[in-house]
């Protein structure tokens, strides 16, 4: 019966290249219908069953792309006797026949291994069958073979060539979610090794099971986006989609839960959960070790309306005021309280928040500690506040806790290598350079579609700054970071600072940092710049219950501006800035992150630091005026 398929459908195929275009032929229907007729005869047998030569030529034979997902999806359907019934049997309608697998578990893992993982699939012509097929293949043996790791290792080698290579990107996206997933249960299980081997009196020791020869996830991806950087310079049209697949694996591995590797997702959207370093933020540099390099600075509050409202409004004071607050994404509802108390000059024990949004979130059961990412607050967003005239009845409401997040995911050891605090200098490199070799595309013509330049700036902005930058950063103002503030160092401290020598000017050093020929590099530190010049003290709302680093932190942007502008980093902001009229012929959109982050410092250093919020401090904030070294 093999033998008398295997012969049709070559002479099908012969013949189907010589039928008249107006003679109708359904060659995928009737492939289908033998495939069945096949599956039938094999699966009633019992006894009888297909051998791997004869797997073989029916892949052979079946080359197109329509061809091979037909046999695919006859072979995940072979291998399953679970589901598989035949036709009802006879004189009952109502009862069908089981089929059992039309072959053993060695041509089983023979197909999958050999048919399924090889590298000749081109998943750049398959569908979403043919991937459900691979899958269900896979489940199947991660029951049935004993020695599941070598067939884990190929088929992560197979999702890897899948996400990337997929001309259909659902598959490529439930690819990205699967290799996810098996990455993040190998991460929990070493986890679970390690912690068992460290406890001497584990009743049940750990399952012995060795993931040395399995490839790591930092290795693999930075050897994709190697050859991503390679192929863009040489021009490669495919390479363009194999970045972004990258960069959105990249992505989702970060904040695994709510990235899922889904198309359009962005992790713009926190995913950082500062709770998890208590302890471990101490000084100054541990802020720029932890701490998300998009989040370290003021530039990414958020803009909301707030319109608090008074239950029993005195003779002077209105019933409702409506005034704008910029908020940091990891800003607790207390300390928004804390600012409209300030602002409104009310009891911040009597401040609280009632709905966002015209009701479609209820503020009133959220904890205090809840932070404004993970509430939903985004920018322009309205949060209605209550000014009680009363004490509240804190028994009565009813507070609903977060739960904690687990560490279910890869961590960033996992997914960058190196000390696990981010990018390393050589991943973050490579980074670079696919950045700067990607088009860049007008906004007109992006369709709507997510820029693969947005997705990389995503991943820069997910992770703590790259410490090679940093380093350099601060080398060339000549401003190490302050570990104590000004209030706690002694007099002999100050006395030795006045005495220092004067900083020196670093034209040429600055000029190589904000090098033209390396537009995204300079980019990136512009932001850098910014972020030490004006940083966020809300982000330490969590991690620094003593609240001593606040002071530290603003001490550290004054004397970094001071030695930024002596050192000429103002004066090469300026040139860089100037620079780009040359480029005159592109589209504004280009340079609109860079203009934010220069006007930005462009105004710090002529005003000093001013606070975004319109509460700072417990104090009102006044319009800006220069100081003594903007006059400078």
């Amino acid at each position: 019966l093999n033998r008398r398929l295997t012969g049709d459908l070559s002479l099908r195929k012969t013949a189907s290249n010589l039928l008249n275009s107006s003679v109708e032929f359904h060659h995928s229907i009737a492939l289908t219908e033998r495939l069945n007729i096949i599956r039938y005869v094999y699966g009633i047998s019992g006894t009888v069953e297909m051998t791997s030569k004869q797997l073989n030529s029916l892949w052979e034979i079946c080359d197109a792309a329509e061809d091979r997902e037909a046999i695919m999806v006859f072979l995940a359907n072979a291998s399953n006797s679970e589901s598989s019934y035949g036709p009802s049997l006879p004189n009952n309608n109502s009862t069908y026949q089981p089929l059992t697998s039309s072959f053993s578990n060695e041509v089983c893992l023979y197909a999958f291994q050999s048919l399924f993982c090889s590298n000749e699939v081109d998943w750049e012509a398959l569908g979403f069958k043919a991937y459900k097929s691979f899958q269900s293949l896979f489940k199947l043996l991660r029951g049935t073979v004993q020695s599941f790791l070598s067939v884990q290792e190929l088929a992560l080698d197979a999702l890897w060539r899948i996400c990337l290579q997929a001309g259909n990107d659902d598959v490529a996206s439930q690819a990205m979610r699967d290799l996810l997933h098996i990455y993040s249960s190998m991460s929990a299980a070493k986890r679970e090794k390690e912690a068992a081997s460290r406890n001497a009196w584990a009743q049940k020791p750990a399952e012995e099971m060795s993931f040395d020869s399995i490839e790591p996830f930092c290795t693999k991806i930075y050897t994709c986006l190697d050859q991503v950087r390679h192929g863009l310079k040489n021009g490669d049209k495919l390479s363009e989609r194999s970045a972004e697949r990258c960069v959105r694996i990249l992505n989702a591995a970060i904040g695994h839960a709510a990235g899922c590797g889904s198309k359009g997702s962005s992790t713009s959207s926190v995913h950082f959960k500062p709770g998890s370093f208590k302890g471990l933020v101490h000084k100054m540099s541990d802020i720029v070790k932890v701490f998300p390099h998009g989040l370290r600075g003021q530039s990414c509050y958020r803009t909301i309306s707030i319109l608090a409202k008074r239950t029993s409004p005195g003779r002077r004071l209105p019933q409702s005021e409506r005034f704008f607050l910029q908020v940091h994404p990891l800003e607790s509802l207390s300390s928004i309280n804390r600012k409209v108390s300030i602002r409104c000059n009310h009891d911040v024990k009597l401040v609280r928040p009632i709905s966002l949004n015209n009701t479609r979130s209820n503020l009133n059961t959220e904890s205090d500690s809840a932070i404004v990412a993970d509430l939903g607050i985004v920018e322009g967003s309205e949060i209605v506040i209550l000014l009680c005239h009363n004490a509240f009845n804190q028994s009565q409401m009813n507070k609903n806790g977060r739960p904690n997040e687990q560490n279910s995911g890869l961590s960033m050891s996992d997914i960058f290598g190196g000390n696990g605090q981010g990018l390393s200098d050589e991943f973050f490199e490579t980074l670079l350079d696919v950045l700067e070799a990607l088009p860049v595309r007008d906004e007109k013509s992006s369709s709507g579609k997510n820029d693969t330049q947005i997705l990389v700036w995503d991943l820069l902005q997910s992770v703590p700054t790259n410490e090679g930058m940093i380093e350099k950063v601060r080398s060339v103002s000549q401003c190490p970071f302050a570990d104590v503030s000004d209030e706690e160092r002694s007099q002999e401290q100050k006395h030795e600072e006045s005495m220092a020598i004067d900083i020196q000017r670093n034209d040429k050093e600055w000029a190589k940092l904000l090098d033209l020929h390396h537009y995204q590099k300079a980019v990136y530190i512009l932001q850098a710049i910014d972020a030490f010049l004006q940083p966020s003290t809300e982000l330490l709302e969590q991690v620094d219950k003593k609240k001593r680093l606040g002071p530290v932190l603003e001490q550290d942007a004054a004397l970094f501006r001071q030695a930024f502008i002596d050192s000429g980093g103002f004066d090469a902001v300026i040139y860089f800035f100037n620079r780009q009229r040359a480029f005159g012929h592109t589209a504004n959109n280009i340079f609109r992150r860079e203009n934010v982050y220069i006007f930005r410092i462009i105004k710090c250093c002529l005003f000093g630091r001013i606070e975004s919020l319109s509460i700072a401090n417990d104090k009102t904030l006044r319009p800006p005026a220069l100081d003594h070294l903007g006059n400078t």
